[in-house]
């Protein structure tokens, strides 16, 4: 699952062509060509394609949209930013931010060829309207976060916009700026909690939305008036069709005999071995922004008590896991940080080392004992439930790793494996789990607010929105985060993320486990990928072309 936080990560990549039965993708001479569909293997498919939902919020929705919706700006693979629907990236350097003593404003200007799929200009109310949408609770919004310290916005004129915020808020950028905005003449008046669910019906991106055939595939067509197709009339393709498969093997499969032509496998023990074998197609693999963890359940007991939770980071075996399952391919993370971004990483997880002395002391201290193979308590042993997404190879061998290694040290441990819609559209939300496995995704900003502060826990009364799933809730944590977030002073910044870092892993929020690679694969017949882990596969999306039309 993804926030759509991307934090900007050192880019290394690590060739996938050997010299096994793998083969170059051959030259290409000439111009590109035009025309043709590259098919897009999926082995997730979200309830819905508004990733400004609760329901929105996997990984694959932001995928899928992407190519279809441009933003105010985006990240470079080095992760600044560089302007898309607007004419300038602001800043305090060129003026285009304002900072007072506590408010701070921010102009910026649609570009003017700017336009949606239907003709229409996109245009500062058409931001305002997004603001309003984010604000207005009869919709079930994933998150507010930005938007609610909005005080007011001035449409200058029909392209210029002031954003005015009522206190000094750094993550302007990547929050206010770096999603999609919504076209006022197309959703107002709409049931927003509907009405793009399963259609999104004028887009501005280089392609449109053509329709979704659940379970089956979800098929976007080349936008002919898209407004910044340039002098080569990009993009060339005629379409992208994404191909919902049931789990990962039958994406690589369907690559090897070419049913597809693409795929972003999860990172696997034998995952780059296996993709050099595959005679037409090569693939590429970066240091990703997604970080694999275990997730406590602070909601449930035992996980309720810090002990607890303590004690299970004593008998998790992290180097066993990057070591066997891995093959060495990464090393365990310390930090909810990236280690790339040194300013903001803090190993605050690295004194969590296998200690059976360390489980005993904590469990004892919780009031538990231990009784032949299990801790009890009340003649009840310790039993908890794993739950995680079916269809992924590497994650039931790491549950099964840590299953072992959790009945090692006296804790019983049931696995579940459930499909992703059910996972992050209910069970993460509503907490019926005690470890969870799954990844998040950091960003250029290294703001995690939205992650762990007591206001984004999923509860009944709130329709389950937020994305602490873990149910944590530190006061002090989240004062830490106020300050961080209204600190425009980067070096201070990066001291009050460190100390964040810090109290979290003191609190046993989670164990982080790895850094995940991120590779993608593609036929030869498709030329023109460059990846970018901060900026999503698509940022060149117009660019990508296909010597064999389908």
């Amino acid at each position: 699952m993804v926030v759509v936080l991307m934090l900007a990560v050192a880019s290394f990549l690590a060739s996938g062509c050997t010299e096994t039965e793998s083969q170059a993708q051959p030259a290409h001479d000439g111009p590109p060509e035009r025309g043709g569909t590259v098919f897009y293997g999926m082995y997730q498919q979200p309830p819905v394609i508004n990733t400004k939902l609760v329901q929105g919020g996997m990984a694959a929705a932001s995928v899928m949209v992407d190519p279809l919706m441009d933003a105010p700006i985006r990240a470079n693979p080095d992760g600044t930013w560089y302007p898309v629907l607007i004419e300038g990236v602001p800043t305090l350097e060129n003026g285009m931010v304002d900072v007072g003593e506590e408010r701070m404003e921010f102009t910026f200007r649609f570009r003017e060829e700017a336009a949606w799929s239907d003709g229409m200009p996109v245009v500062c109310a058409d931001f305002s309207f997004t603001w309003e949408t984010h604000m207005d609770d009869r919709w079930m919004i994933r998150s507010r976060e930005g938007w609610d310290l909005i005080e007011e916005i001035q449409c200058i004129d029909e392209k210029t916009t002031r954003v005015v915020l009522r206190e000094h808020y750094a993550p302007f950028l990547s929050t206010l700026l770096g999603g999609y905005v919504l076209p006022r003449h197309e959703l107002e008046g709409k049931d927003f909690n509907k009405y793009w669910n399963a259609q999104m019906t004028v887009t501005n991106g280089p392609f449109r939305f053509k329709r979704w055939q659940r379970n089956v595939m979800l098929e976007l067509e080349r936008d002919p008036n898209y407004w910044n197709r340039g002098e080569q009339e990009q993009p060339f393709l005629d379409g992208i069709t994404f191909v919902f498969l049931k789990d990962v093997n039958s994406m690589k499969v369907q690559l090897r005999t070419g049913e597809i032509d693409i795929i972003a496998p999860p990172a696997d023990s034998s995952l780059a071995e296996e993709l050099s074998t595959y005679p037409r197609a090569d693939f590429m693999s970066e240091a990703g922004s997604f970080w694999e963890h275990f997730a406590f359940n602070h909601r449930n007991p035992p996980l309720d008590d810090v002990d607890v939770r303590t004690a299970l980071l004593y008998a998790i075996d992290r180097r066993q896991i990057t070591d066997a399952v891995m093959r060495r391919q990464v090393e365990p993370l310390q930090s909810t940080q990236l280690p790339a971004v040194e300013r903001y990483y803090e190993p605050a997880w690295e004194r969590f080392q296998p200690d059976a002395d360390k489980v005993a002391e904590h469990m004892t201290a919780a009031g538990f004992e231990r009784q032949g193979q299990w801790w009890t308590k009340d003649g009840k042993r310790v039993s908890l439930l794993m739950k995680t997404t079916a269809g992924n190879p590497l994650r039931m061998k790491v549950s099964q790793v840590l299953q072992q290694q959790l009945r090692a040290q006296g804790f019983d441990m049931r696995i579940q494996m459930e499909t992703a819609e059910v996972f992050f559209g209910q069970t993460t939300g509503q907490g019926t789990y005690d470890i969870g496995v799954w990844a998040w995704g950091s960003g250029v900003d290294p703001s995690q607010k939205l992650l762990f502060t007591c206001d984004q826990i999923p509860t009944k009364s709130n329709e389950f929105r937020g994305n602490n799933k873990y149910g944590y809730c530190n006061e002090e944590v989240d004062r830490l985060f106020d300050q961080a977030d209204a600190e425009l002073d980067d070096t201070r910044r990066a001291e009050l993320t460190r100390e964040i870092q810090r109290l979290m892993a003191d609190d046993a929020v989670l164990m982080p486990v790895f850094q995940q690679p991120e590779t993608i694969a593609y036929s030869h017949s498709v030329y023109g990928i460059e990846q970018n882990v901060v900026g999503g596969l698509f940022w060149r999306i117009g660019q990508w072309y296909t010597v064999v039309a389908r």
